[in-house]
């Protein structure tokens, strides 16, 4: 399974399912906010402006209009429509730029209309720090993986419950075979420390997260294990004892790393 961070890797552009106003670009580092009419005029630009810096649209009050070199490369993005005219910075003020000749108008501004898009920079564009900057602004985006956008709405709601780790194995076959227990074992360790990296810094989660690790390490152990038995002269019989050998359920296993997560951020 990827994690958030390969799902959000992926995407160039990256819209929020609520917030459809808002969309975010990888390669520049901006995020967009689009006013879904096609056309405004000049005082409605600066009006829009001002309402969306007004009510923190996406949890930010810096919006402003860009400069043309912002506006340079739209390739993909997700738009309501097509971008030929959009208002940008001239000076001091704010023109209608022609995005396919390059140019700003020659009109006075109160007699065009154009494009009210408004954008502002990121603080950072690693895809980590991202993720930490949609949380903490209540966005939502849209990924590629249910299971991912199902991990990432329980760190949005703080909340964080088994049934989205147990989601996609065959917890039937897993209880029954050595092999894919020790194999999921290793993944759901993967996919809980991976959850954990948005948990925040502090001395008790890094303790949760050493914990993990010394788990997926001896679920690792068992494939060494098996590669002897595999050059051995009684295979049969080695397998046989390694499945008589005592192990938590599966199941088990997920609700008590859910468990220790629950304790661990109870004291961050």
């Amino acid at each position: 399974m990827s994690t958030i961070l390969q799902d959000i890797e992926k995407q160039r552009w990256i819209s929020f399912e609520n917030d459809g106003e808002i969309s975010f670009d990888r390669n520049s580092g901006l995020f967009w906010a689009e006013k879904k009419d096609n056309y405004s005029g000049y005082d409605e630009a600066k009006t829009y402006a001002k309402t969306i810096n007004s009510k923190k649209l996406g949890g930010f009050n810096d919006w402003n209009f860009p400069t043309p070199a912002e506006i340079t490369d739209f390739d993909g993005a997700p738009f309501s429509y097509y971008l030929y005219r959009i208002w940008c910075f001239q000076s001091e003020d704010i023109q209608a730029f022609d995005v396919t000749t390059g140019e700003f108008s020659k009109k006075r501004p109160h007699n065009q209309n154009a494009r009210a898009m408004l954008c502002r920079r990121a603080d950072s564009t690693d895809s980590k720090d991202l993720i930490f900057i949609f949380l903490k602004n209540k966005l939502i985006p849209l990924f590629n993986d249910d299971k991912i956008k199902q991990l990432y709405l329980q760190l949005y709601s703080g909340k964080i419950d088994s049934n989205i780790f147990l989601d996609g194995y065959n917890l039937g076959a897993v209880e029954q075979s050595p092999l894919q227990y020790y194999e999921a074992v290793v993944s759901v360790a993967d996919e809980v420390l991976d959850y954990l990296e948005y948990c925040g810094d502090s001395s008790k989660v890094d303790e949760v997260k050493q914990q993990i690790r010394t788990l997926k390490i001896e679920a690792a152990e068992f494939s060494s294990r098996l590669r002897k038995i595999y050059c051995s002269r009684n295979i049969l019989s080695e397998l046989a004892e390694i499945e008589r050998e005592p192990r938590p359920s599966f199941i088990f296993v997920v609700d008590s790393l859910v468990k220790i997560i629950k304790l661990a951020l109870e004291k961050v």
